[in-house]
């Protein structure tokens, strides 16, 4: 769910910065591509109290070099 609204975070940036968003590309986008997520297992974790309060993080700059997690 969370990647979810972090990718629906990335769209509505495009769309700001006039970017076309076409149906059929977001269609194709899903949550599950990331190979982390074990779908057979819980998850525990402790968020930072900005994110608990429903806060997202910011987007990150796609220009700027990431170290991969």
């Amino acid at each position: 769910m969370i990647h979810a609204m972090y990718i629906q975070d990335a769209l509505d940036e495009l769309r700001s910065q006039g970017e076309i968003v076409r149906p059929e590309d977001v269609e194709r986008l899903s949550p599950l591509v990331f190979h982390h997520i074990n779908l057979q297992g819980k998850y525990h974790f402790t968020l930072p109290e900005e994110i608990a309060q429903g806060h997202h993080r910011p987007l990150c700059d796609p220009n700027t070099a990431q170290e991969e997690l």
